[in-house]
């Protein structure tokens, strides 16, 4: 599957931002780069919403043409249940970078206060010895995928990448030997401010959905009534 990496290319290249800085106090360089982040962020989230109701109206309607196959129903419950968990555990880590270190949203501007906090954001998704909770994230998303090449390896038979594995060749990091050291959690959040942080955990979700909206089309298609 294309991944939508270049958002991340990008958040990369801009990640090594400033710390404790207040919206108030940011350069009209930094103001650009916040306003980009806040977009991505919103657009992440505007096609997750997207995402949802169509994979959930899709289910609905796989659920009615496959009544009384209860194999094949109880396979979609539990891409559901499976999926449905995994994105509302990212939510969790998105709502607290949201209330807890972007502090209070701004509604004129259309972006947190605190939008450029780093080394809080830091703390939290990575930690003082890799004890942060997006190692909590990778482990969820790492089970999502064992899931997968469990229960619908019939699908993909060459198995699902998961989203955590860190890709060989990156021209980033080709000539950065301190990149190359870094595991995954440490790629996508070391220097990341909070709204950064946000859109790439965003972006996970969706990437997730894509995944279930994939196999729910497969199963849909090979429906008898189609």
């Amino acid at each position: 599957m294309v991944r939508l990496s270049y958002f991340l290319l990008f958040l990369l290249l801009v990640g090594c931002a400033p710390k404790e800085r207040n919206v108030d106090s940011l350069t009209t360089s930094e103001i650009y780069l916040i306003e980009k982040y806040s977009r991505m962020q919103r657009t992440f989230d505007h096609y997750l919403v997207q995402t949802l109701e169509s994979n959930n109206q899709l289910r609905k309607e796989i659920v009615e043409q496959a009544k009384g196959d209860t194999l094949l129903l109880r396979r979609v419950k539990q891409l559901d249940d499976q999926t449905r968990f995994v994105i509302k555990f990212l939510s969790f880590a998105k709502a607290y970078l949201y209330n807890n270190l972007g502090k209070e949203y701004d509604k004129q501007r259309a972006y947190l206060k605190q939008p450029y906090e780093v080394e809080k954001a830091e703390k939290y998704l990575i930690g003082d010895n890799k004890n942060g909770e997006g190692y909590n994230l990778e482990k969820k998303i790492n089970a999502f995928f064992d899931f997968l090449n469990k229960e619908f390896k019939d699908f993909e038979p060459a198995g699902y990448v998961p989203l955590t594995k860190i890709e060989e060749g990156d021209p980033l990091s080709k000539d950065r030997i301190d990149l190359q050291k870094r595991d995954f959690v440490e790629q996508k959040f070391k220097g990341m401010p909070v709204i950064g942080a946000m859109a790439v955990i965003g972006q996970m979700q969706l990437e997730i959905l894509v995944y279930e909206t994939q196999i729910l089309n497969r199963i849909a298609q090979e429906l008898p009534t189609n």
